[in-house]
């Protein structure tokens, strides 16, 4: 437990100059802090200690302002107890939007997905920190940072070589669906020539989209390739997919290995979209993908429970479903999650 200051000042939460996915997470017992409102709801913080407080009934949401990684993190983060339940988390999301993707990674065990035969072997949350989750670690798992964007309050670019140090990242995944966001090929590569070739681990190329549009998915990434002149580095491509039925899946992925063959393929995101049999999906997916030596990684959507996906990305649960998450609603593997043992 920190020394708290007696003299906590309050606020609103638009004078806190930060997004609460900059944030570490820690949960206390509101008895243990006399003179912290009950009052649900009630936003406190203190600018001399940089503490947050978010009080819910008798329990209270202390949240450590840590704006850029700290190795401190892993420490603090042992602290946490899951007493986050989805109605809490649909109330946070709504004071601040940009944590609602985040929250599902934030509060699941990646280590009830590894029994150690080296099957799961990594984790990734689309930024450059790792996730802060149930039990304060990655589960034995290897975390993967990833520049998702240009560049962000949550995972500033100039901060990527520093992080990647700090935290000892093999592989950084690189932009997150720029051929759908706006991003030529020739900002993309510009921009990894600059802030993803320095760094002196294994590299992926940005993740594109099953778009079969003319200048998304696969073309875009093939326009990029070009322009980057062969002065990009990079060990792999990065795909995502979104389709109806593994025969469609099976295709795509075909279809990748013969436009780029000398490549190294992995998979961030793949799943139906809603309404297709993602268990059955998944029967046919898993075992598809391990018999190909040209797939290092592949990562299922997603590595959360249902509750927490409807709380915090209710897009996705339109998109997707609720069928594709790796865990139960009691934390557990679900029958897709079992299907990765």
């Amino acid at each position: 437990m920190p020394n708290i200051d007696d003299n906590i000042s309050f606020c609103l939460l638009s004078s806190v100059e930060t997004c609460l996915e900059d944030l570490l997470i820690i949960y206390f017992n509101i008895h243990n802090l006399p003179k912290v409102s009950r009052e649900a709801g009630v936003i406190g913080f203190n600018r001399h200690s940089r503490w947050i407080f978010l009080t819910t009934g008798n329990d209270i949401l202390c949240i450590l302002w840590i704006r850029y990684y700290s190795p401190l993190s892993n420490l603090l983060i042992s602290s946490i107890k899951e007493i986050c339940t989805p109605s809490f988390c649909s109330l946070l999301g709504q004071l601040c939007p940009c944590w609602k993707t985040r929250i599902g990674l934030a509060l699941v065990d990646p280590g009830v997905l590894n029994n150690g035969d080296g099957e799961v072997v990594a984790i990734y949350d689309w930024e450059t920190y790792a996730p802060p989750t149930s039990t304060g670690g990655t589960g034995g798992l290897g975390f993967i940072g990833m520049q998702g964007t240009m560049d962000s309050d949550s995972s500033p670019v100039a901060q990527l070589a520093t992080r990647q140090a700090q935290q000892g990242w093999a592989t950084v995944f690189s932009l997150n669906e720029p051929d759908i966001n706006g991003i030529t090929p020739a900002e993309a590569a510009s921009w990894y020539i600059e802030w993803i070739n320095p760094l002196a681990i294994k590299k992926a190329l940005p993740a594109v989209t099953s778009s079969t549009t003319s200048g998304q998915g696969l073309s875009w990434l093939s326009e990029m390739i070009s322009a980057c002149a062969g002065a990009c580095y990079f060990d792999y491509i990065n795909l995502h997919w979104y389709g109806t039925s593994f025969a469609e899946f099976q295709a795509y992925i075909e279809q990748a290995h013969n436009q780029f063959p000398s490549y190294t393929i992995v998979i961030s995101e793949f799943a139906l979209t809603n309404g297709g049999n993602q268990v059955a999906f998944f029967e046919s997916a898993f075992p598809f993908l391990d018999g190909l030596s040209y797939v290092l990684l592949y990562f299922p959507f997603v590595a959360t429970s249902p509750a927490l996906l409807q709380a915090n990305d209710p897009g996705a649960v339109t998109t997707v479903g609720t069928g594709s998450c790796l865990y139960t609603n009691a934390g557990g593997p679900s029958s897709v999650g079992n299907l990765m043992y």
